[in-house]
């Protein structure tokens, strides 16, 4: 599943990843308030450093139809970037987690340096 892809991402340069909504919709249980996409507001992804305790967010405005997000990652920081958890809030903040032990394949997910 291709739904966040930090393609050619590298330390010291900020890459643009896109959010595909309509792929991330299918993590999300049918009978579930958050499978209509038009109750989204934004759109969290949690990363955290394979080798410290380091984390990135990358926030999406999830009103836009190809939402983007910068990721960038220091030209100091060491270790790779895996997804922890997305979260999905409504307009009240109210919030729907989908957490990596929930996603069946992560490759495109995590930012592999």
């Amino acid at each position: 599943m291709l739904t966040f892809n930090p393609e050619s991402v590298s330390r010291g340069v900020a890459s643009t990843v896109t959010l595909n909504k309509a792929e991330l919709l299918a993590l999300v249980p049918v009978d579930n308030y958050f499978s209509d996409s038009n109750n989204w507001k934004k759109v969290v992804t949690v990363y955290k450093s394979d080798s410290n305790n380091q984390n990135k967010i990358l926030s999406f405005d999830s009103s836009k139809e190809l939402p983007t997000a910068s990721f960038l990652i220091s030209d100091k920081s060491v270790g790779n970037f895996l997804l922890e958890k997305i979260i999905i809030q409504d307009f009240d903040y109210g919030s729907f987690v989908i957490s990596r032990s929930e996603i069946t394949d992560v490759t495109n997910f995590d930012a592999i340096i």
